[in-house]
């Protein structure tokens, strides 16, 4: 398919990055249980267009474009999205989004249906570049009917069928995960994005966090190293690492990536049981010291030359993104992938 002007790269059109958002990671398989309770009208279809706009809405922060999303429809399509660059001679794109909820899993007809839906919405919707038939199910429960759905439309052209396991992640990305992602994917080649992702992966991962916690935070004037130990915020940021680094190792376990001899994954080789905060920012500490900060006695203060392209990009993304100051660190981690998993 030939692309419009103002796509170039990898990553560089909203397809590119609404492809990448939809695969984005998978969810754990019991999480997908949630779907039996969300209804098809007054859950899904908003929160797929939800979704789309705030994905389309970062991308145009960078790459200036016209767009829109309509749902819930029909002609075979729930939510359909539109996108088109400033320049008029653009050849817009057109993706839509069919979506099962839970029940229509219950139907015997549910494949037919899919069939004659996607053949609908390619004669009926004139442009449509991407369709994408969203699974919302318990996928324990309906396994065999997603696995015959695939099998049904893998070699449909233009069609993509996307398990509930990704569905119910893409579903839960927060807006500072989608803005950070998409900082990152269309800023791979900017200097200062490259040379602050140098500096945040100069230590071990976790230490990272606390790199980009010292840049947002203690720029002007210095910590102690008391007040550092008891900050809920940056406990809480500790946290969200841990959280994302366990539920790899259970997704790993899950996918059967992992033997149970291997089920406690580690983090940089430690056991991921014994890891908390106060093991973790005391190791941080002393990996950062004399490299990003300098701890001397009581007090933590940043090295400001050395944090310099950190500090840039959060600014930069203040003014891109209108955020406040508590989710520019959130942002920055999702930029850095800091929490993927």
């Amino acid at each position: 398919m030939e692309r419009p002007n103002w796509a170039r790269h990898v990553y560089s059109t909203v397809p590119d990055i609404i492809e990448r958002f939809i695969r984005y990671e998978r969810s754990l398989r019991r999480e997908t249980s949630q779907f039996e309770h969300l209804k098809h009208n007054a859950d899904l279809c908003p929160a797929v267009q939800r979704q789309l706009e705030l994905i389309i809405d970062a991308f145009s922060r960078f790459v200036p474009l016209i767009y829109n999303t309509q749902g819930p429809r029909d002609d075979g399509v729930d939510v359909l999205a539109r996108m088109q660059g400033e320049d008029s001679d653009d050849k817009p794109e057109l993706i839509g989004f069919q979506i099962k909820s839970y029940p229509e899993f219950q139907k015997k007809d549910l494949l037919l249906k899919l069939k004659a839906q996607r053949d609908d919405a390619f004669r009926k919707v004139g442009g449509l570049t991407h369709y994408y038939i969203l699974l919302c199910t318990d996928e324990d429960v309906h396994g065999e009917i997603v696995s015959n759905i695939e099998q049904e439309f893998r070699s449909a052209p233009q069609t993509y069928v996307i398990e509930p396991s990704y569905v119910h992640s893409f579903l839960n990305l927060s807006q500072t995960r989608i803005e950070g992602f998409v900082t990152r994917a269309l800023s791979s080649e900017d200097i200062v994005f490259r040379r602050a992702l140098e500096t945040v992966q100069a230590s071990a991962q976790s230490a990272g966090v606390l790199a980009v916690y010292m840049a947002a935070n203690h720029m002007v004037r210095p910590a102690t190293m008391l007040e550092l130990q008891r900050s809920g915020e940056l406990r809480a940021y500790y946290d969200l690492f841990l959280a994302a680094k366990r539920k790899a190792a259970d997704l790993a376990l899950e996918l059967g990536r992992l033997g149970e001899e291997d089920e406690d994954e580690t983090v940089e080789g430690d056991d991921l049981k014994d890891l908390d905060f106060e093991s973790l920012f005391a190791r941080d500490l002393e990996l950062l010291n004399t490299a990003l900060v300098d701890v001397q006695g009581p007090f933590v203060s940043c090295r400001e030359a050395d944090l310099l392209p950190v500090t840039a990009l959060l600014l930069d993304a203040r003014v891109r993104y209108d955020l406040t100051h508590k989710d520019i660190v959130p942002y920055a981690l999702d930029a850095f992938g800091l929490l993927e998993i």
